[in-house]
């Protein structure tokens, strides 16, 4: 695929826009090239956050969230606890540490990491103070979106999948799904490939709803083969804080 592996591939996007299928492709391929491939979720089951969450819809301290298609869904009232509001930041991070660290031991080991979203579970460390990012101011999540890239390695590519939003969520109705994800969301993923290759050299935006699955993942392959020609230059700083 590419004569210079980076440690880390990473796929950002809202839902639908095919991070999930494309990381899939991308696994498969290295691995039938012989290559060691290691998956990266930071969103499991099993963190601390999640666990919290659910003891507290236990409790019944909860409230609604409203999706675009109007349906409703239960979600813990972090807000009722101040305690646990002003550190939820920090929870949220200590439930990403085990797996960052999963993936810096992969890496260690000659793993090639890949990751079905990265710096989208930094951005969400911030949704108790601003929900759904519907009212983060666009600086905010330049910031963190600049910490997030400080706990990649150097030798990373981002692919950023986005496309028209109208199209993104037409294709999830068609997939059945029950939920929708509302417009703030969609809104933060149509600046995000703006400022994230702006800051970050080698990032590349895709857009999937002009293209189908293989013809995504063969513009995956040609920006890949741009990044092994990027690959000498490594040793300089790859983030730009502007």
């Amino acid at each position: 695929m590419i004569s210079k592996l980076p440690e880390m591939i990473i796929f950002e996007g809202p839902f639908g826009s095919g991070k999930t299928t494309q990381a899939e492709s991308v696994m498969d391929f290295m691995k039938a090239n012989g290559y060691k491939c290691f998956i990266l979720s930071l969103g499991g089951d099993q963190n601390i956050a999640k666990v919290i969450n659910k003891f507290l819809l236990l409790l019944n301290i909860f409230t609604y969230f409203t999706y675009e298609d109007g349906t409703k869904a239960k979600v813990a009232h972090i807000k009722r606890i101040k305690i646990l509001y002003e550190i939820w930041p920090i929870i949220k991070f200590l439930s990403i540490l085990p797996y960052l660290i999963q993936a810096c031991l992969a890496s260690l080991f000659g793993y090639v990491v890949v990751a079905d979203q990265f710096i989208f579970h930094f951005i969400s460390m911030l949704r108790a103070y601003y929900g759904y990012f519907g009212e983060c101011p666009l600086s905010v999540l330049k910031i963190v979106t600049r910490i997030s890239l400080c706990f990649i390695p150097k030798k990373s590519i981002i692919f950023v999948l986005c496309g028209d939003s109208d199209q993104l969520k037409d294709r999830i109705v068609r997939r059945g799904s029950t939920s929708m994800e509302p417009s703030s969301t969609f809104s933060y993923y149509e600046k995000t490939p703006l400022f994230l290759c702006q800051i970050y050299r080698n990032c590349f935006s895709i857009d999937t709803t002009q293209n189908s699955c293989a013809q995504v993942f063969e513009e995956i392959k040609r920006f890949s083969e741009k990044y092994a020609k990027l690959a000498n230059g490594f040793l300089r700083e790859q983030t730009k804080w502007l």
